[in-house]
C-alpha cells in the first residue's frame, strides 16, 4: 500500500479534504466527485495533508468545496512518488507572471504594442492561455496603452471556454470609473469560477464609452495570421452593455481576428 503527502495552499487549514479515484472526477464544473471518498485527511497548519492506504500506482484527485487537485502513487525513475501533479514549466511560469495570474494572454515582456481601441459595445477577446484544473479565479487584468478611456458608462471583463465559446464568469460593472492612459484595471468575477479540467479561455473585454482605451499587447505581423485558427484574440459580440449582456448571451460569437491582441491575465 502507498501514501500520498501533499503540500497545497487550494484547502485551508483543519479543512478535510477527501481522496477519491481521478476516474471518479466529475466532468460538470464545479461538481464534487462521482461517489464516496477513498479516504479524508485533515489539512494542517504548513497546509499539508497525508493519506495512507493508497493503492500503488494509482491515479487519484482529492477535492473539497469545488477545489480538486490532482495527484498519484505513480514513481519517477528514482522511485520518488510524483504526489502533486504541477510541472515545473507551470510552477515557472507562475512564479513570473504578472500579478500571481494564473493564465495570462501572453508573457508581459511580449505586450509590448499599443493595440487598437475596441469598438464602444464591442466583445473584445484575448486568447492565449489556459487555467489548469484545479485552480479558482476570482478576477481580471487588462492594461491600457496611450489613450485613456472617456465619457465611460460601462467597463466589464468576462472568461469565455475557447472550446464552446460559453459564457463562465463576467465580472462587476466599473462603470463610470476612470480608466487612465498605462493603467491596469482589475475587476472581480461576481462569483468566484473553479475549473475542474484544464481550460482554453479567452479573457474579454466591454466597455462603453465615448473613447474607449487603447490597450498593452502585441501585434500580429498580418491579418493572415490573426485569422489563423484558433483565433488569439479578435471582436465578437457588438451592441453589449452591461456584464449582464454578456451573461445573457450563454454562448458568444467566434471571434474575428484582429492584429493586435491585448494583454490580459486571470487570478
Amino acid at each position: 500500500m502507498a501514501s500520498i503527502t501533499l503540500k497545497t495552499d487550494k484547502f485551508v487549514a483543519a479543512t478535510t479534504p477527501g481522496i477519491y479515484l481521478r476516474s471518479q472526477k466529475n466532468p460538470v464544473l464545479g461538481s464534487a466527485p462521482i461517489g464516496a471518498a477513498i479516504a479524508t485527511a485533515t489539512v494542517q497548519t504548513d497546509q499539508s495533508l497525508t493519506f495512507n492506504g493508497l493503492l500503488d500506482d494509482t491515479d487519484y484527485t482529492v477535492y473539497l468545496s469545488g477545489v480538486y487537485v490532482d495527484c498519484s502513487t505513480r514513481t519517477g525513475k528514482r522511485g520518488q512518488r510524483f504526489g502533486a501533479l504541477q510541472p515545473l514549466s507551470d510552477t515557472q511560469a507562475r512564479r513570473w507572471s504578472g500579478s500571481a495570474a494564473v493564465v495570462e494572454s501572453m508573457r508581459r515582456a511580449d505586450a509590448a504594442g499599443n493595440t487598437a481601441a475596441p469598438t464602444s459595445g464591442t466583445l473584445l477577446l484575448a486568447g492565449g492561455g489556459i487555467i489548469p484544473a484545479g485552480e479558482t479565479i476570482t478576477r481580471v487584468g487588462f492594461v491600457s496603452a496611450t489613450t485613456a478611456g472617456a465619457t465611460l458608462t460601462n467597463q466589464s471583463f468576462a472568461i469565455i471556454n475557447a472550446d464552446t465559446l460559453a459564457v463562465l464568469g463576467v465580472t462587476a460593472n466599473d462603470t463610470s470609473t476612470a480608466w487612465a492612459a498605462n493603467t491596469l484595471k482589475e475587476l472581480v468575477l461576481t462569483a468566484p469560477l473553479t475549473f475542474n479540467d484544464d481550460t482554453p479561455v479567452y479573457l474579454g473585454l466591454l466597455v462603453t464609452a465615448t473613447t474607449v482605451p487603447t490597450l498593452a499587447g502585441a501585434l500580429l505581423q498580418t491579418a493572415a495570421i490573426a485569422a489563423l485558427a484558433p483565433v488569439l484574440g479578435g471582436t465578437s459580440n457588438a451592441g453589449l452593455t452591461t456584464p449582464a449582456s454578456i451573461t445573457a448571451l450563454v454562448t458568444v460569437t467566434a471571434p474575428t481576428g484582429t492584429i493586435g491582441i491585448p494583454y490580459a491575465y486571470a487570478r
